[in-house]
């Protein structure tokens, strides 16, 4: 499961071949929910301040936000027998 988590989340956000597609992705959301060019985006309910200069540095966050996700799961479970141990402290089971 970590393994799919991590796998996910270097498909969607940091490898190179795919971040052209990541970028497609945040420019249709920011057209779709900015219709008119504002610098200011509501999405449910909640407003985004935009500025062009500013797109970069959010990819970036997004880039480094993920990559530091796969680096703790990566570090708290560097092998499948000490994840699958972890199993034993979930109380559903």
């Amino acid at each position: 499961m970590i393994q799919v988590t991590i796998n996910s989340i270097q498909k969607e956000y940091i490898l190179l071949d795919q971040n052209q597609r990541f970028r497609q992705k945040v420019l249709a959301f920011i057209d779709e929910t900015n219709l008119f060019g504002n610098s200011l985006i509501k999405y449910m309910d909640n407003v985004l301040s935009f500025i062009e200069q500013g797109y970069d540095n959010f990819m970036m966050d997004i880039f480094e936000y993920s990559t530091s996700i796969v680096n703790e799961f990566q570090q708290r479970f560097p092998t499948w027998q000490l994840f699958t141990s972890m199993k034993i402290l979930n109380l559903y089971e």
